[in-house]
């Protein structure tokens, strides 16, 4: 269970303290230029801390239990990599989009909990079946999350649901930046 929650937790956080790091951040943007995407990018570099700690704490879990992670946790960066780019991506777009648009900041914390809902963090995917499990399967943090509980505990990882969140996950974090480029002018007008 914790090695799914831990990944969720670092990409909740980053959509959640994401969208509000620019529009909370107003007053020094008025005062100081400066890349104002390092506001997004270092609210989830901060949650990389806490992901790290956690990460400590589950190996703990796993020696305590008798379980001591192989070579399957070599696997953990190539998990942990479209992890990082749809955190990424998350944090760029909604703190553009909440600068334009003031009620994403409060949908975001509604839309993460609809997509914990359809992510494999309580459960794997492979105790899905049917219908739920294609929708499940279509989520792109489905792949780094089975990866990343494959990497600590064991097991197989599924490559081609992986290539998907890399794929994803690549694609969402360009799409973003270029979205959060293009707001970006905008900004001290509307802050």
């Amino acid at each position: 269970l914790y090695a799914g929650l831990l990944p969720w937790q670092f990409f909740a956080r980053a959509a959640t303290s994401g969208v509000g790091s620019v529009l909370g951040n107003s007053w020094i943007l008025s005062q100081v230029a400066f890349p104002r995407a390092v506001l997004p990018v270092t609210a989830v570099l901060t949650g990389f801390v806490d992901f790290l700690a956690g990460s400590v704490v589950l190996l703990g879990m796993l020696v305590v239990m008798g379980h001591t992670p192989g070579l399957h946790l070599l696997w953990w960066p190539v998990a942990f990599a479209p992890l990082l780019f749809l955190s990424l991506a998350a944090a760029l777009l909604l703190s553009a989009l909440t600068v334009v648009l003031r009620d994403v900041q409060h949908a975001a914390p509604y839309a993460t909990r609809l997509l914990f809902l359809a992510s494999p963090v309580l459960y794997p995917l492979t105790a899905l079946t049917g219908i739920v499990h294609a929708v499940v399967a279509a989520n792109p943090l489905t792949g780094a999350l089975e990866a990343h509980r494959a990497a600590w505990i064991g097991g197989p990882v599924d490559l081609p649901l992986l290539a998907v969140s890399w794929v994803v996950g690549a694609g969402l974090l360009a799409v973003s930046a270029a979205v959060f480029r293009r707001l970006e002018p905008r900004f001290g007008d509307l802050l």
